[in-house]
């Protein structure tokens, strides 16, 4: 049995965002901030922000927004404060400082890193902020079909991008939320089922890969388009051959990259594929029917033992309102943490449905 599992909600969420800083590397602070600071807005990003404000906002909630109350505040840096005279004991008080910077925020710092990348593809290929709502929205939607998901409700385009912005260009409804959670499996060998009389309901293990990312630039081959390829040469199989797919997507962007890393698209038609109908329920290759990260929720270390329940559950043909018809053969994509400009480690799994 392999078991995952997350406590990670709390009533100040500055306190959560904090202890995102403890996934990182204390001896190597310093050059980790350096490379948070390369993700920051040049005035090009600043102004497209500003316009998409003027176009969208909603006066009220951002009025609102920023009329937190006093006792707000100082929870917020009490809580804070205690983090830091934890951390005071191994780092130096310039790094310090630097930490409380990319902390003080309402979102984590990995949102940032996620913002800069989307943008960068923006620029290179004309992705634009519409298809991160309509993959969003899409979510949304997949997420009210799943009762095991965080967010049960639908969302229109149009209300993604009225939401609050939380780092250009994702609004708050394009980022995963903070939840807790738990997801486990069972792994037999065929003796093993076949003696408890399951082969009716025993999902197949195809393809299984783990690797570590690389330094690297953003010209370079990345680790899900690495790994994926090594997955489908174990399988036999291709990106054609997947039915439907569950990818990480802690942000709608993530979902994008991850389509085109799969091999579902070409590079740099992320957005174009999500706003044909592709990844939706009936399309042609289903992505995150679940409501992936964004919507039905990301609990860290459940994250990836849930995507297994999702393909699962649709390879025995369970998944009721949400089920893709038809499907065989799935794939799950799952990575964590950040070495450079991309994740330090990744699952891909390909399962195939049971033999009737």
């Amino acid at each position: 049995m392999a078991v995952g599992a997350e406590k990670l909600n709390h009533p100040n969420k500055y306190v959560i965002f904090a202890g995102f800083l403890g996934g990182l590397d204390i001896e190597d602070l310093p050059h980790i901030l350096a490379n948070f600071s390369l993700y920051g807005m040049n005035d090009e990003d600043r102004n497209k922000m500003n316009e998409h404000i003027r176009k969208y906002s909603r006066p009220d909630k951002e009025k609102k927004n920023k009329n937190r109350s006093l006792k707000e505040e100082i929870i917020k840096y009490r809580n804070l404060f205690d983090v830091y005279m934890v951390l005071k004991n191994w780092i130096d008080s310039d790094t310090l400082k630097k930490m409380r910077k990319i902390s003080s925020g309402d979102h984590s710092p990995f949102m940032d890193v996620y913002g800069f990348a989307a943008r960068q593809h923006m620029k290179k290929y004309g992705s634009t902020i519409e298809q991160l709502a309509v993959i969003s929205s899409k979510n949304h939607f997949h997420s009210s079909l799943n009762p095991n998901a965080q967010y049960t409700f639908t969302l229109t385009p149009e209300q993604v991008l009225a939401d609050r912005l939380v780092t250009w260009p994702f609004t708050r409804a394009m980022c995963a939320p903070i939840g807790d959670g738990s997801a486990s499996a069972i792994l037999c060998d065929d003796k093993t089922v076949k003696k408890l009389g399951l082969m009716a309901q025993a999902v197949k293990i195809r393809a299984s890969v783990l690797g570590s990312g690389e330094e690297r630039s953003f010209s370079d081959i990345g680790i899900g388009e690495r790994l994926s390829k090594i997955a489908y040469e174990k399988a036999g199989l291709g990106p054609q051959d997947m039915h439907f797919a569950e990818v990480h997507d802690a942000t709608a962007y993530g979902e994008l990259h991850q389509s085109e890393a799969l091999g579902f698209c070409k590079e740099g038609e992320g957005g174009i594929f999500a706003e044909s109908g592709a990844t939706k329920l009936g399309g042609k290759i289903p992505i995150n029917i679940s409501g992936g990260l964004e919507s039905r929720g990301h609990p860290i270390g459940a994250s990836g033992l849930a995507q297994i329940h999702e393909l699962v559950t649709q390879l025995r043909g369970n998944a009721g309102q949400r089920q893709v018809r038809g499907a065989k053969i799935a794939i799950a994509e799952n990575g964590g943490g950040a070495l450079g400009q991309e994740e330090a480690a990744m699952c891909i799994h390909i399962l195939e449905a049971p033999s009737k």
